[in-house]
């Protein structure tokens, strides 16, 4: 499992879901997405990501998939080591 590394941004709402995001890591929680970035994929939760990227969240919502439990990001400029910031 992929830890979140800590949200740089000094608002209470990254405050809350960096705080959110340490509380779901701790428990275990199983994941409901892999992202893949190329040839990289990241399993994660979607409430994290749709708190954090409109992007992501238009996918999820436009998606066919009932549960859209994956998400090609393959085009993300400087893939997966830039997705992992």
């Amino acid at each position: 499992m992929i830890m979140p590394k800590p949200i740089k941004h000094n608002s209470n709402i990254s405050l809350a879901m960096e705080r959110a995001g340490q509380w779901v890591f701790s428990q275990e929680i199983p994941t409901d997405v892999v992202v893949e970035v190329g040839e990289v994929s990241f399993p994660l939760h979607k409430v994290m990501l749709v708190g954090k990227s409109n992007h992501i969240r238009e996918l999820i919502l436009e998606s066919k998939e009932v549960d859209c439990s994956r998400i090609d990001l393959s085009g993300v400029p400087g893939g997966a080591e830039t997705f992992e910031e």
